[in-house]
């Protein structure tokens, strides 16, 4: 059952508690032992943390379900590929900050060791959210998803950066004990792990809905079933292990062009666009799947494809403008101010003859000031648009607004 929604901020002790709980803290103390014993054995011992990065995904997954009480079980998903793909993702994200060690000393990676624990939180949330490690080692996917909590990701950073100071420091004190205080260094970063991954489980969790995931009940972390049965994609595989690539893509084009973007030629033309570094098919799927989502006015499956795409190629265009401003005003609805006005002022940019370029604009105006509180920045838009559309059949309304910005910016003259 879910439990309320506290600001992660207010949960520092159930987060410093969480890996003390039920199976936890066995599985932290199995693992490091295991770590222990492999320390000296390379191979074994990376075994040993993909391992523990399964655990902690399982707890990532099942905390941003909204449960916040451990279950048995974690290890269900052992030589899941998102465990290794996360382990991976650490490994790639700290080869830049080992480069620079090697290079320059330990001065000079101090500050690449800064950036990449600033981007570590991030990008572990988008790998859990969107399955895809391509995704979650892209800068413009960090941004979107830094930019959804604003400061709020400060304080995820603060509260990150205390827990691993905190595990380091107590490392660091084991490590002077003989023997038995390796084993407690061990145990120390297992649980900091455990931590921190039930503390992104929980941000994700609170902020479900400004990430446009589906509610938290309903809300799973899996990956995209293989389509194996289905005799297109038997087909196209067979083609594909005879080397025929191109024969393979124009088979499952054509074969979604007559079953639908949602079909399993779709989801296999997809994985292999990913597979081969086809950007263009990639968005070429996602353009008909987003046309699909628009049509029937699901809004959160539209907003995650436009997240998807958008990390592809940041000047993506919907593929369906008629729809942008219901898409907008949605997005509103929900609470994520930032983003409505970013789709609001990128359908300006990018449509500039259509016929909503009004209503996105004075929706602009509308949100900064409304719900931003910046009257100046909405002033500029409504002057604009009373200045340019002077014909327009809702002239008065935006004169009206206008003039009502324009009052909390400048203050009436008092009479003598």
């Amino acid at each position: 059952m879910n439990q309320p929604i506290v600001p992660f901020w207010q949960q520092v002790p159930q987060i410093l508690a969480y890996p003390l709980k039920g199976e936890n803290v066995v599985a932290i103390s199995v693992l490091a032992t295991l770590g222990w014993v492999c320390s000296g054995i390379f191979l074994l011992g990376s075994l040993v943390w993909v391992a523990t990065f399964n655990f902690a995904y399982g707890v990532l997954t099942h905390t941003a379900m909204g449960n916040l009480v451990p279950r048995i079980g974690y290890f269900d998903q052992i030589g899941s590929s998102m465990a290794w793909q996360q382990f991976v993702l650490w490994v790639i994200l700290g080869i830049p900050v080992a480069l620079v060690y090697n290079n320059f000393g330990l001065f000079a990676a101090l500050p690449a060791l800064a950036v990449m624990l600033a981007i570590l939180p991030v990008a572990t949330m988008t790998l859990a959210m969107d399955q895809n490690l391509l995704l979650a080692l892209n800068p413009i996917t960090w941004l979107t998803v830094s930019k959804i909590l604003g400061s709020r990701y400060l304080q995820l950073l603060a509260i990150c950066g205390g827990i691993l100071a905190g595990g380091f420091a107590l490392s660091w004190l084991l490590g002077f004990i003989p023997l038995i205080g390796s084993l407690g260094g061990e145990w120390v970063s297992r649980y900091t792990i455990v931590a921190i991954f039930y503390l992104l489980g929980y941000v994700i969790y609170q902020y479900h809905d400004e990430f446009g995931m589906d509610q938290a009940e309903d809300f799973r972390i899996q990956p995209a079933s293989e389509p194996l049965n289905d005799p297109t994609v038997l087909e196209a595989q067979d083609l594909l292990d005879q080397g025929d690539t191109i024969g393979a893509r124009q088979l499952l084009h054509q074969a979604m062009t007559e079953r639908g973007p949602l079909s399993p030629p779709a989801d296999a033309l997809m994985q292999l666009a990913e597979q081969t570094g086809d950007t263009e098919g990639q968005l070429a799927v996602i353009r008909q799947r987003l046309t699909v989502h628009l049509a029937d006015d699901e809004f959160k499956e539209s907003l995650k494809l436009l997240d998807q795409a958008q990390a592809l190629d940041e000047n993506f265009l919907l593929p369906d403008p008629d729809v942008s401003l219901a898409l907008c005003k949605h997005v509103l609805e929900v609470g994520d101010s930032r983003r409505a006005i970013t789709l609001a002022q990128g359908f300006v940019r990018q449509f500039p003859g259509h016929k909503d370029v009004v209503g996105h604009a004075y929706l602009t105006a509308k949100i900064f000031t409304d719900k931003l509180g910046r009257d100046a920045d909405a002033l500029k838009v409504l002057d604009q648009l009373v200045s340019r559309y002077k014909d327009h059949p809702q002239i008065a309304t935006m004169l009206a607004e206008r003039d009502r910005v324009a009052s909390l910016i400048v203050p009436p003259k008092s009479t003598p």
